[in-house]
């Protein structure tokens, strides 16, 4: 029987959450806050977009209803792991149970790697699995990715075959069936699209049609009647939006967002937007967007970045948005989602609609457990240099003794070169100590290294960012009953 290992919380003394650590259970999610929560700040936010015809204007616009709340969530076109299939399966049970809309928004803009697909290997000179990669698209497709051509501006394709070394045969069938949907949809009209539609057909064969909720890409985002008055608004007057920007970013106090370049003495202020390729124009690379250009700049090339995407989301767009771990703006640490609270208050004085966290960890079952884990590698470091430091650690009570000795010398005089000749002292002590048990001292070493090397090995089965689609059925309906009962008042 293969024994499941997974991750779950760990509860420190004051009784809060301190992360999520292994024990050997069934997947695990995590709702921040509590997902008992969920529902009141949902209504809250939705009682005040109910008469907003700016809210309303802007979700048809997008497809969406405007006679019940709205719940967002969203990420880039691609294959993700099991911590952003709860993001999906935590805005469909929110929605079933409070009445309102979902809708997941594809961040087709974004040009990171999304086509290659890391899975388990069959073992090369060992017994656990090995690290495979299968590139899904052409190389030409991924060569224009690697140069920052955003996915959206990328044609469809015929997907690669999929790899034939997986480690098992649940996991080639789930390979197969990533590459016979994505071949299904080959008649997208982009690569992201592509990935997105191929990803949610997979996603409501696991789960049922119910629980997918409504695409829409960031790229439509620009064509909505808000985002064009913002826009023109940030051309009437850069400097401001610039400005708000850049202390939005230094209050939020989130590393992963660059500030704007500005020269107001030049009149140069760069804008939250890209340049893409533009439809039917061969790829080219994203390229920035800055007030003295944006006049020149073709409205359909125009897509927003991340603090604007986030911000037009959570402002007319919904009543609700649910983040991953990397966006999560739920306190005074978030992630960098902040800045846009910050810069749309700054900027216009604009409120957002709240935001929560929804992750999970889920781990391949694979045949065997990790035995090893970080801790036992602090472990043995430190049980190496206690044998290096401490003689008493190898059994030599003379040696200690001698040391403490020394120490305590050290410690009782107040004369400089008094103590610098018995430190030393202590040095050759303790040289003369490692000499005499220098086999002992290489074997700690050793089994340092060993667990080091072990531990690395083992961590292919901790790998929590595998495909969702290569869980087992039984793992992805036991991850929708862990978000679900989490959002049960």
């Amino acid at each position: 029987m293969v024994k499941r290992v997974s991750y779950a919380l760990s509860v420190g003394a004051d009784g809060k959450q301190t992360g999520l650590a292994p024990t050997a259970t069934a997947p695990v999610a995590q709702l921040t806050p509590p997902g008992t929560a969920w529902p009141g700040l949902l209504r809250a936010h939705a009682a005040r977009t109910a008469a907003d015809p700016q809210a309303a204007n802007f979700r048809s616009e997008l497809g969406l209803p405007t006679g019940k709340p709205v719940v967002m969530s969203g990420h880039q076109a691609q294959w993700w792991h099991a911590g952003i299939f709860a993001k999906q399966i935590a805005l469909a049970a929110l929605c079933e149970g409070a009445s309102a809309a979902g809708a997941w928004v594809v961040v087709d803009q974004d040009a990171s790697d999304s086509l290659t697909i890391a899975y388990p290997a069959r073992a090369v000179g060992g017994t656990l699995p090995s690290r495979g990669t299968w590139a899904l698209a052409p190389e030409p497709i991924a060569a224009h990715l690697r140069a920052d051509v955003a996915l959206c501006d990328l044609p469809t394709f015929a997907p690669t075959p999929p790899p034939t070394d997986a480690a098992t045969p649940d996991i080639a069938r789930a390979l197969r069936a990533i590459a016979d949907c994505t071949a299904r949809w080959a008649h997208a009209a982009s690569a992201a699209e592509q990935i997105a539609r191929a990803n949610a057909e997979l996603a409501a064969a696991a789960l049922g049609p119910a629980q997918t909720p409504t695409l829409f890409f960031a790229t439509d985002l620009l064509r909505t009647a808000a985002a064009r008055a913002l826009i023109e608004r940030m051309a009437e007057d850069p400097a401001a939006c610039s400005r708000a920007y850049n202390r939005a970013v230094a209050e939020s106090g989130v590393h992963t967002v660059a500030p704007l370049s500005a020269a107001p003495d030049k009149g140069r202020f760069e804008l939250p937007l890209w340049q893409l390729s533009g439809k039917g124009n061969k790829p080219t690379p994203r390229r920035r967007v800055f007030a003295s250009t944006l006049g020149d700049t073709p409205l359909d090339s125009l897509a927003p970045r991340g603090v604007l995407m986030t911000a037009l989301l959570r402002w007319p767009g919904c009543d609700l948005f649910i983040h991953g771990t990397g966006g999560g703006a739920t306190g005074e640490a978030g992630g960098y989602d902040k800045v846009a609270e910050h810069w749309m208050r700054n900027w216009l004085g604009a409120e957002l609609a709240p935001s929560v966290v929804a992750t999970a960890t889920a781990l391949l079952p694979m045949g065997a457990a990790p035995t090893l884990a970080e801790p036992d590698l602090v472990a043995a470091h430190r049980r190496l240099e206690n044998a290096r430091h401490a003689p008493r650690t190898l059994g030599d009570a003379a040696a200690q003794r001698h040391k403490d000795a020394l120490v305590a010398q050290i410690a009782a005089t107040a004369d400089r070169s008094e103590r610098l000749r018995l430190y030393k002292q202590l040095q050759h002590h303790l040289e003369a100590y490692r000499t005499a048990h220098a086999a002992e001292l290489q074997a700690a070493g050793q089994a340092a290294a060993d667990t080091a090397e072990e531990l690395g090995r083992q961590s292919i089965l901790r790998e929590r960012t595998w495909p969702w689609p290569l869980l087992p059925r039984t793992m992805v309906l036991e991850l929708q009953r862990t978000v679900r009962v989490q959002l049960k008042p």
